[in-house]
């Protein structure tokens, strides 16, 4: 994935501050948890973006949507190769 100028190649958030944290794993294979994403709810954003990754085979678990969706947060759901500037 670029990200501006970087390149990286493996999993990552990009927070609301522009922070960038690299090598996040999921804690279960191909499936987004509400655990997994607590770095991003500490200062919960309007929007979360989620890449379902280069295959679009990450599922986002329904616990993450009712979670946000309590907490404010749109999300958005896209194959990771199809992310743009425009959606962030």
């Amino acid at each position: 994935m670029l990200v501006g100028e970087k390149e990286f190649l493996s999993d990552l958030i990009i927070h609301t501050d522009e922070r960038i944290q690299d090598n996040w794993w999921r804690s279960k294979g191909h499936s987004l948890l509400s655990d997994d994403i607590t770095t991003v709810l500490d200062v919960p954003p309007e929007k979360l973006v989620i890449g379902t990754g280069a295959n679009g085979m990450m599922k986002v678990s329904e616990r993450v949507l009712e979670l946000c969706n309590s907490l404010g947060i749109e999300v958005e759901i896209y194959p990771t190769a199809t992310v743009t500037p425009d959606h962030l």
